[in-house]
């Protein structure tokens, strides 16, 4: 080893000593020799004590040469040590102290070779080196706060908050789009920038690279919050989808975003709006881990709380939680207490009440007259004539102060009546009423089995004609025949089946769904369900037809592969091709690519196959039969 010189460092030492640490200035670097390691040669700073703030010295160590670990398959230290002035580099198995030692590496001997890591206290120019790692792996960040919350009509805030650009803490002044005005993004051809918006759009999203278009019915949009730290300008980026809400809750902000956004700006969170909804569906913060959601800042931003199957939860205005919460009085509603609430008591389960028994028949107590005549029950005697019914004047409920008459009935063991009132003629059906028999014609008739048949009626095979309106649960054939509907060829002659929901136009042909107004073969108003295949970290194909619609990869931990069978293949023609959809829903493609081909080795685009490589990637085919073309994706 070479000489060895030590002196104080610089002036201002106790400043020094106090604020400064031990480390590696120049060299130190390990390189392999062989089965050992050697060193360049060092300038350090030093401890001269085991203190934190010990007398730091600059000393130099000649370059060491074929340094070889005792035992294999141990990692050991490589130690730049201060020893009294005489320093002295060596292999140890235990760390360094950072005081009179300097970790310069370690290094581990395996199979004759010997691995090695520089990772020593190379300290120099330390806050450059941490401000740089800080803003490399973090960039922009979020330190503390920020929230974003919901207030007004679609119009949201954000919190104080600490934010970090690399080791620079700015702190966040608060905003809320009331008061503030935010910029609106999204890519056409070009981003675009609206300025001056105060409320999140219900209705849009950016078909990246194309403009804003429609959200489907039902479905949701995203809207990703950035903020500008130093200058505080707020900016909204479109989400790039019309989402289910289940996939709006992982959406990805969109990728390669203006300079204004990637370079100055930090993400927030995202907020997430169903179509035309005056509220938010959800608020995201970026904090939350893959943005699996985030409990609000401020309760009265919670929603969709209100009751419940299990549990049974209720939010409670002031008023409300008062009464619940306090005992009633003649002035205050309440809860009843246990001295406010009358009730029987020493009555045993199952007891007999009638007759002297307790508690007492109440008959008597309810009597007409004030109980001077008794409600006793009238003896059953024979009725020698019809008599015309009339009401009483008694006020008395006593037998012997009513005469008993027929009454029109007709419940069992009754005396029928004619109804004259309903002009009977000869040839009348009878009907029973609630006031005996009456007669009706045959129209009649038809009128009051209308609505009421319990059992089949067949016609013979006899045609009906000159119906109005009809009203059925349902249609059926004989066996061996069909049901043919023909309309005239007019504007109008149409079939419909409640107003829109199914529409047939005798003139054009063209067929409506929620739509009195086909203007195409087939239009539907509203949205429709399709097919899904869930395929679980393995390989699609199937010999036969299927009837799938959309496949998707619902895990992945290797390269997969899908094949469009041959059968799937025929059934699509130059005219009506068949149309399938694959996605990685996973997002875990880039790793473990999805490759799709043909069975029958036809071509998709002009290619033998079409690859998903990329994180929630999907492909929407079309086959004609022979080969398929890509019409949709991402």
């Amino acid at each position: 080893m070479a000489d060895q010189t030590t002196h104080r460092f610089g002036i201002e030492n106790d400043f020094i000593d106090s604020t400064l640490s031990s480390t590696i200035l120049t060299g130190g670097v390990i390189t392999d020799s062989t089965g050992s390691i050697d060193i360049s040669a060092i300038t350090a700073l030093i401890r001269m004590t085991d203190s934190a703030t010990g007398i730091l010295t600059k000393i130099t160590v000649d370059a060491q040469y074929g340094l070889t670990p005792a035992l294999v398959d141990t990692k050991y230290y490589i130690i730049l040590k201060y020893n009294n002035g005489s320093p002295t580099i060596s292999l140890e198995t235990d760390h360094a102290n950072r005081t009179t030692e300097i970790g310069i590496g370690f290094c581990l001997l395996s199979d004759g070779t010997v691995h090695y890591s520089n990772s020593g206290m190379r300290l120099q120019n330390g806050l450059s080196k941490l401000h740089r790692r800080a803003y490399t792996l973090r960039n922009i960040e979020i330190g503390s706060g920020c929230t974003i919350g919901e207030t007004g009509t679609r119009n949201f805030t954000v919190a104080t908050g600490v934010i970090y650009e690399g080791i620079n803490r700015i702190e966040l002044s608060s905003f809320s789009s009331l008061v503030g005005k935010f910029t609106y993004i999204y890519k056409a051809a070009d981003w675009v920038y609206v300025d001056d918006q105060t409320t999140i759009d219900n209705i849009q999203f950016n078909d990246y690279g194309v403009g804003l278009d429609d959200l489907d019915s039902n479905n949701y949009g995203c809207h990703w919050i950035y903020i500008h730290p130093d200058d505080g300008h707020v900016y909204v980026v479109y989400g790039i989808g019309t989402y289910t809400a289940a996939d709006a809750l992982i959406a990805q902000p969109p990728a390669n975003l203006p300079s204004i956004i990637s370079d100055f700006a930090v993400l927030i969170g995202d907020i997430i709006i169903k179509k035309s909804a005056a509220t938010f569906y959800e608020i995201q913060m970026v904090t939350d881990v893959l943005f699996s959601g985030s409990g609000a800042a401020d309760h009265n931003n919670l929603s969709t709380l209100q009751g419940g199957q299990v549990g049974e939860y209720y939010h409670l205005t002031s008023a409300e939680h008062t009464v619940a919460t306090q005992a009633a009085t003649d002035a205050l509603n309440g809860y009843a207490t246990s001295t406010q609430i009358t009730k029987l008591d020493g009555i045993a389960e199952n007891a007999d009440v009638t007759g002297d028994n307790v508690p007492q028949a109440h008959k008597d107590s309810h009597d007409p007259e004030n109980g001077s005549d008794p409600l006793d029950t009238a003896i059953p005697e024979e009725i020698a004539e019809v008599q015309e019914g009339d009401a009483g004047s008694s006020h008395s409920l006593a037998r012997s102060d009513h005469t008993h008459k027929i009454d029109h009935g007709i419940s069992d063991n009754h005396i029928v009546t004619i109804d004259s009132t309903s002009n009977i003629i000869v040839g009348d059906f009878s009907q029973f009423t609630s006031d005996g028999l009456r007669g009706r014609s045959a129209p009649q008739v038809m009128e009051d089995l209308s609505g009421v048949a319990a059992e089949e009626f067949s016609f013979n095979d006899q045609n009906i004609t000159n119906v109005g309106d009809i009203s059925l649960d349902s249609i059926s054939s004989d066996s061996g025949t069909s049901i043919n509907v023909v309309l005239g060829s007019d504007a109008g002659d149409d079939f419909t089946v409640d107003t829109d929901k199914l529409v047939v136009e005798g003139d054009t042909g063209n067929v409506g769904i929620r739509t009195t107004t086909p203007g195409t073969t087939l239009a539907v108003n509203g949205g429709q369900a399709c097919k899904k295949t869930n395929v679980d970290d393995a390989n699609y194909g199937t010999s036969a037809l299927t009837t799938d619609y959309i496949v998707a990869w619902t895990a992945l931990t290797a390269a997969r592969t899908a094949t469009i069978s041959t059968e799937d293949e025929d059934s699509g023609t130059a005219t009506l091709p068949r149309v399938m959809v694959f996605k990685d829903q996973t997002g875990s493609a880039a790793s473990y690519n999805i490759t799709i081909s043909l069975e029958s080795g036809g071509n998709i685009d002009g290619a033998t196959t079409y690859v998903l490589n990329k994180p929630y990637q999907f492909v929407t085919l079309e086959i004609d039969g022979t080969n398929a073309y890509v019409i949709g994706g991402n």
